[in-house]
């Protein structure tokens, strides 16, 4: 199993590699951050012209937050296309079901 380590922000790792994505590509963000960083991470991306697609992944159903009861009130304020997977999610068909 791969364990998150380090603590640069999603939005920081971003904005260092989004000058090396070529304009027009499609970039997969997958990421337990918190909502409002994949958000700023979306805007970045799209304003460099490229088109983002979001696996959000539920941290509380990961334990891998304080909080044990799942975020079901997840909303995502942007046109990109967007997934959202628990612990537990049959993954094949958590990506062909955007919550979009």
């Amino acid at each position: 199993m791969i364990e998150p380590e380090g603590n640069l922000p999603i939005q920081s790792l971003v904005d260092n590699q989004a000058k090396l994505i070529p304009t027009g590509s499609t970039v997969i963000v997958l990421s337990p951050a918190h909502p409002e960083a994949i958000i700023e991470t979306v805007y970045t991306l799209e304003r460099r012209g490229n088109h983002p697609i979001v696996i959000y992944l539920d941290a509380a159903s990961f334990d891998m937050v304080e909080s044990k009861e799942p975020n079901r009130s997840i909303e995502f304020n942007f046109r990109a296309p967007y997934y959202l997977v628990r612990k537990g999610d049959n993954l094949t068909q958590a990506l062909c079901k955007s919550a979009y």
